[in-house]
């Protein structure tokens, strides 16, 4: 394994431990010494902890290879669920959590109800490993990507504006966002986009590596623990000028086709992506994240202005654990809109929507 890898970049490294003396201290100081290491060395770089090699990857070019083949050696157990949970994100259900819908069953019912047939049955352990897992990755993470809309909202009073009265235009004042309304609703979409590029909410992506794998410049040996680092690839110089300025035109069509598409990926890539990430919507591709954060996003907006002490986005000082968040809390503050803002609200209502 050793000789395999050899070639792959590498800081200090002592004998017997490898690289593990810094990590051997506070959280706070190994998310900085994650953050070094993936500047230090763009593209790829290895890290032993005593006999265990891990490869951190934030280039396109080797994420197109590892991502689509790494199942840690759970493929059969990881497609027998994937198959499960599948059809509990079809529209029709997703639909019935916008507002003003009827909700028709939920996640729950449907995995306890699959659970007596058959082949496809889930044991006790399996069960409250999926729900765990999605109270989690569901829920807790699109919660966490609002409040940092929220924060981006508050940075950007202009765009606020912009998305206010895009708002306006799609929905109007009066009644509730329906599902029709969502793909309308574009430069909201964008800004959500350039958010997530910013603040994923997944700091890292593991993957244990079963075979050795050829990347062309460096070969990962088996048993190497993959860490896809998406703060880093997603602020990447090479595909992202000026990554730190927040621009959502960054996610207008023309400007999309010139970047590698692997330049991102706040859904992961391959077969273990987000469940949700492959929805159809009519004709158009949407997300469940996606559906929800404008659905609410839409309702907020209309009613509130959102404002943040932050004078910018390097301001926020972030803490890389599982689920990124600002180390000393979300500060935004939430206003209710001035009699002028709904007047001009109303008024825009009655308008057509064209883009």
């Amino acid at each position: 394994m050793y000789q395999c890898a050899s070639k792959i970049p590498r800081p200090f490294s002592l004998p017997l431990i490898g690289s593990a003396l810094p990590f051997m201290g506070k959280s706070l100081d190994t998310s900085s010494i994650i953050t070094t290491l993936f500047r230090t060395y763009p593209g790829i770089f290895k890290v032993w902890f005593g006999p265990k090699l891990m490869v951190g990857v934030s280039d396109p070019k080797y994420l197109e290879i590892l991502l689509p083949n790494c199942i840690e050696g759970i493929l059969d157990v990881w497609k027998r669920h994937r198959k499960i949970l599948t059809p509990t994100f079809n529209q029709k259900i997703l639909n019935s959590f916008t507002l003003g819908t009827f909700r028709k069953k939920a996640f729950l019912d449907y995995l306890i109800e699959i659970t007596s047939e058959g082949s496809s049955k889930f044991t006790d352990q399996e069960l409250t490993d999926e729900v765990t897992t999605f109270i989690i990755a569901g829920s807790d993470t699109t919660a966490t990507t609002n409040s940092f809309v929220f924060i981006t909202l508050g940075l950007h009073q202009d765009m606020q504006q912009k998305i206010h009265e895009e708002v306006m235009e799609v929905v109007g004042p009066s009644r509730q966002v329906e599902p029709a309304d969502l793909p309308h609703l574009k430069y909201m979409e964008m800004f959500i986009k350039e958010t997530l590029r910013i603040f994923p909410v997944a700091t890292l992506i593991l993957r244990d590596i079963d075979v050795d794998v050829d990347l062309g410049d460096y070969v990962i040996p088996a048993g190497t623990t993959a860490m896809f680092g998406m703060p880093w690839i997603h602020t990447d110089e090479r595909h992202w000028p000026d990554p730190y300025k927040f621009d959502p035109d960054r996610f207008l069509p023309e400007e999309v086709s010139k970047r590698d598409r692997l330049a991102y990926i706040p859904f992961s890539y391959g077969p273990r992506n987000c469940i949700v990430t492959n929805i159809e919507f009519k004709t158009i591709r949407m997300k469940y994240a996606m559906m929800a954060m404008k659905t609410l996003l839409s309702t907020i907006i209309s009613k509130y202005r959102i404002s943040t002490s932050y004078k910018n986005v390097k301001d926020v000082n972030l803490k890389c654990n599982m689920i990124t968040r600002p180390r000393d809390g979300f500060k935004f503050a939430v206003e209710l809109r001035s009699p002028s803002d709904r007047q001009q609200s109303r008024e825009m209502g009655g308008r057509a929507f064209m883009m």
